[in-house]
């Protein structure tokens, strides 16, 4: 799943917005209760971050079937001094998205690292997604 967020927030490195995270979990959260989706336990999300004066942030996010929320944060971009960095978020917006169990965060430079949160209560009730 792609998603495009654009807020007049103003983000610090290594703190996530609370817009971004209830993105994510909201649209996981719907994913979870669609019946063409009954059969997948995996949901990998894209999300391209916009926010404050001319910034954005690249997060890659994954919940798996053991309940936890896996987050990967790029750095911040300032998009005023350089178009280079507007070119790699048209990358990744453009690109084509890798599943399966062996796809993990791709973000190039990535300083940042991997954020988890359990989710309590986020818990499929699908018979079909066994514990990893």
């Amino acid at each position: 799943m792609k998603l495009v967020t654009l807020t007049g927030a103003e983000a610090k490195e290594n703190e996530l917005l609370h817009g971004g995270m209830g993105s994510i979990a909201n649209v996981i959260q719907c994913r979870l209760n669609q019946p063409e989706f009954e059969n997948v336990s995996i949901f990998p999300v894209l999300m391209l971050s916009f926010f404050g004066p001319r910034h954005g942030r690249l997060l890659q996010a994954k919940f798996d079937n053991s309940g936890t929320l896996n987050i990967w944060s790029s750095p911040i971009y300032n998009f005023v001094d350089s178009n280079e960095k507007m070119k790699l978020f048209v990358r990744y917006n453009n690109c084509k998205p890798r599943d399966g169990k062996e796809s993990e965060s791709v973000i190039e430079d990535s300083p940042s690292p991997l954020v988890q949160y359990q989710a309590l209560h986020l818990e499929s009730d699908k018979e079909n997604l066994a514990p990893q």
